[in-house]
């Protein structure tokens, strides 16, 4: 039996999920649910990743709880576009800003640096005031300090993973929400990057979902007493892991429903 723990953080509540699979057949089991929500500080909402990183923590000590063994793997995801920024000692410079501050002047602005034609050409993404890169154009047009302070950027599954890890990479599903990814090229686009003045270096390697990156910190582990579990890469963008559970084959219309709705119709690669 391999036990494996999925969190799934959306952008008002999150759980952790049991699951116990036998070689055919996995059986799931929650564990663990809390609420999650943005607050407002001095007209900025922001997102209280201390609290998101100790239900982290409640979510492992639900398992310890449980008395099944050794936990053999753990995932994370959550919704797409936001993101923390960490200084070159690794450490958060400030809680992460909420994607409802996005105002339709931010897609303005940033139209005059690229526009929406040439920034749908590069990413195939729609417009949406929230976008990474929206989000991230607003912070330059401010001289914001963090910003120019930053040595990496992680969207919330990565940051959430590396201080559970210190591993530090971007995973393509939520990076592809970020208006920063280049399909073609199957990297970020660093040709929008240079139209906004934002700094490449902040922008991590890219990997694939089911990639195993790194374990649970040791020091982690003896404070909750559990094993050292591998981490896996899920589709760290909430809806890619809801289709990527999706029992269905060939192709299919679904709905993914959350905090936001999603409907689209699935048409398998021929």
């Amino acid at each position: 039996m391999r036990n494996l723990l999925a969190f799934d953080i959306g952008a008002s509540n999150g759980r952790a999920i049991l699951g116990q699979f036998d070689g055919e057949r996995i059986s799931m089991q929650e564990l663990h649910r809390f609420e999650n929500h943005y607050v407002e500080m001095n007209g900025i909402y922001y997102w209280d990743l201390p609290y998101i990183y100790n239900q982290l923590k409640q979510g492992f000590l639900a398992f310890r709880r449980a008395d099944i063994g050794a936990l053999d793997c753990f995932g994370i995801d959550t919704w797409g576009v936001d993101y923390g920024l960490l200084d070159k000692n690794g450490h958060l410079l400030s809680n992460p800003r909420a994607y409802r501050n996005a105002v339709e002047e931010d897609c303005t602005e940033a139209w005059k640096a690229m526009d929406f034609p040439a920034l749908f050409a590069h990413t195939g993404i729609g417009n949406e005031s929230f976008n990474t890169a929206y989000q991230l154009y607003r912070r330059k047009r401010e001289d914001d300090a963090a910003l120019e302070a930053a040595e990496t950027l992680l969207f919330m599954p990565d940051l959430l993973g590396y201080f559970l890890t210190g591993e530090k990479k971007s995973e393509y599903t939520e990076t592809t929400t970020s208006m920063l990814y280049n399909p073609i090229k199957r990297d970020w686009d660093r040709d929008i990057m240079a139209a906004f003045g934002l700094p490449e270096k902040i922008f991590p390697p890219i990997d694939m979902p089911g990639t195993i990156r790194g374990r649970l910190r040791s020091d982690i582990a003896r404070e909750l007493g559990i094993n050292c579990a591998a981490f896996a890469t899920v589709g760290t963008h909430d809806t890619a892991s809801a289709v990527a559970a999706i029992p269905g084959s060939g192709s299919f219309a679904f709905c993914s429903s959350g905090t936001w709705s999603v409907c689209l119709l699935y048409t398998s690669p021929s």
